[in-house]
């Protein structure tokens, strides 16, 4: 009976087996080298959650031990394409990729062709390891000691920086304890300083004829100031970042490459949209109920006598 079992399922493992082989070898004949290249960037060296390029990782692994001995060399070469990238810009998210590069040098380790590959990995580490040493603050950090991060560069960086986080998705009516507005910004004080990673907006048109174009987020964490300071004075504000709104977009997604710490927002309205309809509405002319004059329709206000124009030319009620 135990025999039975153990010719069954070594049957359905070797079947398994099979239909991965097929599987990949479907993958490799549909998908184009670049789309594999892109998808490979995308989700094992860009994402930032550890989770999404371990299930990449994942993937990409069984992709090659289901796939033939020249799909193997192929998805090799593609990750070997990206290394510059890997050392150079993607920091400590590569650490799957690099795990996948040693996997398949071990795997392909009786085939030649990929010595210059090796030969190449060497040159970029003795690069990267230069650049290191001649750092203009690699001696304070040495002098030191070990630090949690590198505090003396004048620019972030987007990788070391991005701290993985739980976060947790609060209304702005929730946080906010004061408001103002202007004709293009709305300015709110926060009950408390945060760290916000990302903004969702959803718009609706208030007046059809002209839509919301482009958007800026401000940020400050300068608590002393009160929020009618921080509405004549543009000086205390730093830009997060300025997006772009299609035409008829009804909800907007702000992602920051990195948290910003604040304890007012400032969001501005820059630049709208105009219909054909509102501009041959301002370009439309009328006649001033007064003196006869031609005034345009937008602002409506004859420039010889200062009368409303929106008014019935009998009884002067304005429409």
């Amino acid at each position: 009976m135990q025999s039975l079992f153990a010719i069954k399922n070594a049957a359905k493992a070797e079947s398994d087996q099979m239909q991965c082989q097929i599987l990949a070898g479907i993958f490799f004949k549909q998908i184009g080298r670049d789309m594999i290249l892109k998808f490979v960037r995308t989700f094992l060296l860009e994402a930032f959650q550890p989770q999404i390029r371990w299930s990449m990782h994942t993937l990409v692994h069984n992709l090659f031990k289901n796939a033939s001995s020249q799909n193997q060399i192929d998805l090799y070469e593609i990750l070997m394409s990206l290394w510059p990238d890997a050392m150079n810009v993607y920091g400590a998210k590569s650490a799957q990729y690099c795990d996948l590069v040693g996997y398949f040098n071990l795997k392909l380790a009786d085939d030649s062709y990929h010595h210059d590959y090796i030969t190449k990995l060497i040159d970029s580490f003795h690069t990267q390891n230069r650049l290191l040493q001649n750092h203009p603050n690699s001696l304070i950090y040495e002098s030191v000691g070990e630090l949690d991060g590198l505090y003396l560069e004048s620019e972030p960086c987007f990788i070391c920086n991005n701290v993985e986080q739980p976060t947790q998705t609060l209304k702005l009516n929730a946080l906010k304890v004061d408001a103002r507005f202007t004709t293009s910004q709305q300015i709110y004080k926060l009950a408390a300083t945060y760290s916000v990673q990302k903004i969702l907006f959803k718009l609706s048109e208030v007046r059809k004829t002209k839509m919301i174009q482009t958007i800026t987020v401000y940020f400050t964490n300068r608590q002393s100031h009160s929020i009618v300071d921080l509405k004549m004075n543009a000086k205390l504000w730093s830009k997060a970042k300025q997006v772009r709104v299609e035409p008829g977009q009804s909800e907007l997604k702000v992602e920051l490459q990195l948290p910003i710490v604040c304890s007012s927002l400032m969001f501005e309205y820059v630049d709208f949209y105009e219909r054909d309809s509102d501009k041959s509405a301002e370009a439309a002319v009328l006649q001033c109920p007064r003196c006869s004059a031609s005034v345009p329709a937008h602002p409506g206000v004859c420039n010889t006598c200062g009368e409303n124009v929106f008014q019935c030319h009998k009884c002067r009620a304005i429409n």
